[in-house]
């Protein structure tokens, strides 16, 4: 659903800008939905693999990852989790363009419960504090481990903790590249970057933070949307049975 701004609230000199904040809502309502649906994709994977343990073990046999199936859901995993990052920083760079539609709108600013929109927008950065990172690691897989050189520019000297433990530091360097974590129906993504290990998590608790990240922000603007309706909170994730 598409917001619709009530022009009759503002001067016609901030339509464009109002424009903007429309299209800007709407994309961030869109990117929530998708971000469920990349979370949907991995918790499917989960699924599956469960089965394929099950049946394996009851014909007598080991579950292999590496099998034909078992490369194919360890794809699809990680599809998810590079989705889900892309998404998760597009986010971000709709919020940051929101905050400069208004900012040179000042009377349609002037009407906006920007304390609501700060909640909003806070409740995602504390949802994902290192995407900007984990986002631009995913976007070239394979890239920084190409050399020796990629290799060292990325490497971390930090200990790195993880939902799988921790471990690395200790005067050495560490090298991750395209890390999948699970535990549960919990995935994260990790790699290093720039000498530091970047990670975010797609789960449920991420769908739903961000599920009422956009209710806040969409109702922050309640006060100039015609006909206003809260599309969210929604948070359409699967449940295991």
């Amino acid at each position: 659903m598409r917001p619709q701004l009530d022009s009759r609230l503002f001067p016609t000199t901030e339509r464009d800008d109002a424009e903007g904040v429309m299209q800007n809502l709407d994309d961030l309502q869109s990117h929530a939905l998708e971000f469920e649906h990349s979370f949907a994709l991995a918790f499917t994977v989960l699924m599956n693999r469960q089965r394929d343990k099950e049946r394996a073990k009851a014909g007598g046999q080991r579950f292999d990852s590496l099998s034909e199936n078992g490369k194919m859901l360890n794809s699809w995993q990680l599809m998810a989790l590079r989705n889900g990052a892309i998404l998760a920083y597009g986010y971000q760079e709709i919020l940051q363009a929101l905050n400069g539609h208004l900012g040179a709108a000042p009377v349609l600013q002037s009407l906006v419960d920007t304390k609501m929109k700060r909640r909003g927008s806070k409740r995602f950065k504390d949802t994902f504090p290192q995407i900007t990172g984990a986002r631009t690691a995913v976007a070239h897989p394979g890239e920084f481990g190409s050399t020796r050189k990629k290799m060292a520019e990325n490497a971390t000297k930090e200990r790195i903790h993880t939902q799988a433990g921790s471990f690395g530091g200790g005067g050495g360097t560490t090298f991750i590249n395209s890390m999948i974590m699970s535990n549960g129906d919990v995935f994260s993504f990790g790699s290093t970057f720039r000498g530091r290990f970047v990670q975010y998590e797609l789960s449920r608790r991420t769908c739903i933070a961000l599920c009422h990240a956009t209710d806040e922000i969409w109702t922050a603007f309640s006060p100039v949307i015609q006909q206003f309706q809260l599309p969210f909170p929604r948070a359409g994730v699967p449940q295991q049975s």
